[in-house]
Protein backbone atom coordinates (compact mmCIF):
# COMPACT_ATOMS: atom_id res chain seq x y z
CA UNK A 1 0.00 0.00 0.00
CA UNK A 2 1.15 3.74 -1.08
CA UNK A 3 1.23 6.46 1.35
CA UNK A 4 -1.52 8.16 -1.41
CA UNK A 5 -3.52 5.60 -0.15
CA UNK A 6 -3.45 5.01 3.47
CA UNK A 7 -2.14 9.26 4.19
CA UNK A 8 -5.86 10.87 3.85
CA UNK A 9 -7.68 8.24 5.79
CA UNK A 10 -4.96 8.52 8.78
CA UNK A 11 -4.78 11.95 9.03
CA UNK A 12 -8.90 12.65 8.74
CA UNK A 13 -8.04 9.82 11.30
CA UNK A 14 -6.44 11.51 14.62
CA UNK A 15 -6.55 14.46 16.25
CA UNK A 16 -3.01 15.98 16.20
CA UNK A 17 -1.16 17.97 19.06
CA UNK A 18 2.08 19.54 19.01
CA UNK A 19 4.06 21.64 21.63
CA UNK A 20 4.16 25.86 20.42
CA UNK A 21 7.25 25.50 18.54
CA UNK A 22 6.26 22.55 16.51
CA UNK A 23 2.98 24.63 15.26
CA UNK A 24 4.54 24.62 11.54
CA UNK A 25 4.00 20.64 11.37
CA UNK A 26 0.28 21.54 12.88
CA UNK A 27 -0.42 23.34 10.10
CA UNK A 28 1.21 21.26 7.23
CA UNK A 29 -0.91 18.35 8.45
CA UNK A 30 -3.81 20.41 8.10
CA UNK A 31 -3.05 21.76 4.84
CA UNK A 32 -2.73 17.99 3.76
CA UNK A 33 -5.61 17.22 4.53
CA UNK A 34 -7.38 20.16 2.96
CA UNK A 35 -5.68 18.83 0.03
CA UNK A 36 -6.91 15.32 0.08
CA UNK A 37 -10.64 16.57 0.25
CA UNK A 38 -9.75 17.79 -3.47
CA UNK A 39 -7.19 15.69 -4.51
CA UNK A 40 -6.40 17.41 -8.32
CA UNK A 41 -5.99 20.76 -6.43
CA UNK A 42 -2.43 21.97 -6.90
CA UNK A 43 -0.19 23.14 -4.09
CA UNK A 44 0.04 26.43 -4.13
CA UNK A 45 1.61 29.29 -1.82
CA UNK A 46 4.15 28.97 -0.11
CA UNK A 47 2.95 25.66 2.53
CA UNK A 48 5.15 25.62 6.12
CA UNK A 49 8.49 23.90 5.47
CA UNK A 50 10.34 25.14 8.77
CA UNK A 51 9.57 21.77 10.63
CA UNK A 52 11.35 19.90 8.15
CA UNK A 53 15.33 18.70 8.42
CA UNK A 54 17.50 20.65 5.75
CA UNK A 55 17.94 17.44 3.91
CA UNK A 56 13.95 17.08 3.20
CA UNK A 57 13.72 20.44 2.37
CA UNK A 58 15.84 20.65 -0.21
CA UNK A 59 14.16 17.29 -1.41
CA UNK A 60 10.85 18.76 -0.88
CA UNK A 61 11.04 22.52 -2.28
CA UNK A 62 12.34 22.55 -5.88
CA UNK A 63 12.37 24.97 -9.35
CA UNK A 64 10.66 27.42 -6.82
CA UNK A 65 7.55 25.28 -5.72
CA UNK A 66 6.96 22.39 -3.33
CA UNK A 67 6.03 18.85 -4.47
CA UNK A 68 3.50 17.60 -2.79
CA UNK A 69 3.83 14.07 -2.60
CA UNK A 70 7.51 14.10 -1.53
CA UNK A 71 5.84 16.90 1.21
CA UNK A 72 3.18 14.62 2.30
CA UNK A 73 5.96 11.86 2.57
CA UNK A 74 8.16 14.78 4.74
CA UNK A 75 5.29 15.71 6.61
CA UNK A 76 4.46 12.39 7.86
CA UNK A 77 7.57 11.20 8.74
CA UNK A 78 8.76 13.47 10.94
CA UNK A 79 5.82 13.27 12.93
CA UNK A 80 7.27 10.89 14.91
CA UNK A 81 10.57 12.24 15.46
CA UNK A 82 11.88 14.00 17.96
CA UNK A 83 12.29 17.93 18.21
CA UNK A 84 15.40 18.89 16.77
CA UNK A 85 16.70 15.67 16.02
CA UNK A 86 18.07 14.72 19.95
CA UNK A 87 16.60 11.99 21.67
CA UNK A 88 14.18 12.70 24.07
CA UNK A 89 11.20 10.68 26.36
CA UNK A 90 8.61 12.40 24.21
CA UNK A 91 7.97 13.27 20.16
CA UNK A 92 7.01 16.45 19.53
CA UNK A 93 3.76 15.67 18.01
CA UNK A 94 1.47 13.40 20.00
CA UNK A 95 -1.01 11.43 18.59
CA UNK A 96 -4.13 11.35 20.69
CA UNK A 97 -5.32 8.24 21.37
CA UNK A 98 -9.10 9.33 20.72
CA UNK A 99 -10.46 8.62 17.01
CA UNK A 100 -12.65 11.62 15.19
Amino acid sequence: MTVRRFAPKFLESFTFQASANNHALLCALDLLKRLNREPHRPMSGKPPLSFLPKAWRRLVAKDGGVDRRLYEIAALAVTDEPAGGSPQPTTPIAWMAQVN
